[in-house]
């Protein structure tokens, strides 16, 4: 997690907007493996490495989050109706507001998404974001487009390398 943490790598884009931090992380395919890998370790019969990267391998993921000073950027005190309109949104309607493109002018839409509720728990909300990832592997330049819906942000691109993307380092299984 430290080398998708280190904006050095490419792999993770942070944007300040009125008092909003969003932050754009790429998830790669073993980081998914490794979620469903401790989050099944008290099932009777956990998937195997291997197994799982079959599931993942036609998917390309991104977690986007939001924050305000360190915590949840959607905020109950801004009201019950702006607040209910921007959870529902959040949890129903962001495939409206995020997209990509591709250097081959490609545009990507959304297969599926998770807005993760934690009820001001959380230092941000998050999204994950599932984009088919063929046409992401075939390009060079990835923009990842978020469009103001709701928190004051205005439109957000995030640009990703797709050689970072593809040469992100794998985990050892043998070493877990």
């Amino acid at each position: 997690m430290e080398y998708l943490s280190d904006t050095k790598n490419g792999l993770k884009k942070v944007e300040m907007r009125n008092d909003i931090q969003v932050t754009a992380l790429y998830q790669p395919t073993d980081l998914m493996v490794l979620n469903e890998l401790e989050a099944s370790a008290y099932a009777t019969a956990a998937a195997s490495p291997d197994s799982l990267k079959n599931k993942y391998m036609n998917i390309s993921c991104f977690a986007l989050a939001f924050s305000k000073h360190g915590r949840e950027a959607l905020d109950m005190n801004k009201g019950y109706g702006e607040y209910s309109a921007l959870l529902q949104t959040l949890s129903f309607n962001m495939k409206d507001f995020i997209l990509l493109t591709t250097d081959r002018n490609d545009t990507i839409c959304v297969n599926d998404y998770l807005f993760q509720r934690t009820f001001n728990m959380s230092p941000a909300n998050m999204l994950l974001l599932v984009f088919p990832a063929e046409k992401i592997r075939a390009s060079e330049q990835l923009r990842l487009h978020v469009r103001e819906f709701g928190l004051n942000t205005g439109n957000i691109t995030f640009d990703f390398k797709t050689k970072n993307i593809l040469n992100t380092p794998e985990v050892e299984w043998n070493d877990l």
